[in-house]
């Protein structure tokens, strides 16, 4: 974990899948990654890398060891003579410790939107697809609920998947919404643990048994601050009571979010996206907790 970047070889490794697996590695890690596979046709090598560090500029740095090397800032591919591996590792891997921050090595959820509970429907669906296609120069909408409940846990493909219904309560109602959680089986008895959650996903259109239903693609799962329904509905108060009772941690929730005092809530931006709000739940978490942070937005 000292390590601000990897860099592993093989000799059997399929020069196929290795630039796959780096970027698993990548977000398992939070580390610029680099896997080298050997094989008859020379050692080929390939990079992914965090946001913070330039895996292409790391790379040139390095120039003299490689035989050729390629890509930009985020990934890269390289050919190497084997007998400069030791060297090219030790050498990338001092580049790595001088730039690569701790902050680098935190890694940040980007959320596109904060949504309530009763906008999760078709027309949304659709409307998120018009942005289609989606790959790496255009991602899929990461969507966020908080405070939610999950409910109904259960295993699904061999144990590997799970699906389950995500409660967020709005007003006086509790909405729940169907949701898939690929790859999450390790973590069936962690999520029917009794608490709020954060839930970061892409809605999509699910069609079954001849019905279309929205679907909440779950992307990852955060335990919410203990406490955040708590201030929500202390802010929530404040406001009906008036602005002369107003509190200054209330006036700057209320400003960041654009709410005018007397005025209607005709705004359907969630408090959860004001900066001054996220501080007190953050403040609120005990060590250990976790929660998106205020960087994820």
């Amino acid at each position: 974990r000292e390590r601000r970047a990897y860099v592993l070889w093989g000799e059997d490794w399929h020069p196929g899948v290795i630039g796959i697996v780096a970027s698993r590695l990548v977000e398992r890690f939070h580390r610029p990654v680099l896997l080298i596979a050997g094989g008859d046709k020379g050692w080929r090598g390939s990079g992914r890398s965090v946001p913070g560090f330039d895996l292409f500029r790391g790379l040139s740095a390095c120039a003299h060891l490689l035989d050729s090397f390629g890509g930009h800032r985020a990934a890269a591919g390289l050919n190497i003579d084997p007998n400069n591996l030791e060297d090219f590792a030790a050498e990338f891997a001092l580049i790595a410790q001088k730039e690569v921050t701790a902050d680098d090595l935190e890694p940040v959820i980007k959320v596109d939107s904060v949504v309530h509970g009763d906008e999760m429907t078709l027309e949304l669906c659709d409307e998120l697809q018009r942005l289609a296609p989606f790959g790496p120069g255009n991602p899929g909408v990461m969507l966020l609920l908080a405070g939610c409940e999950l409910v109904d846990v259960e295993l699904v493909g061999d144990g590997k998947h799970l699906r389950m219904g995500v409660v967020a309560k709005h007003g006086n109602r509790a909405i729940r919404s169907g949701a898939i959680a690929f790859g999450f089986g390790e973590k069936f008895e962690l999520f029917r643990k009794s608490c709020l959650w954060d839930v970061v996903f892409q809605l999509e259109a699910n069609h079954w048994n001849g019905s279309v239903t929205p679907q909440l693609v779950v992307k990852h799962i955060f335990e919410s601050a203990p406490n955040y329904f708590e201030l929500r509905q202390r802010f929530s108060n404040e406001w009906r009571s008036g602005s002369e009772h107003w509190s200054s941690e209330g006036r700057e929730i209320f400003g960041q979010l654009r709410l005018v005092a007397g005025g209607d809530v005709t705004s359907r931006r969630h408090i959860i996206e004001s900066e001054a709000f996220r501080h007190l739940l953050m403040d609120s978490i005990t060590t250990g907790t976790e929660s998106v942070s205020q960087e994820a937005f």
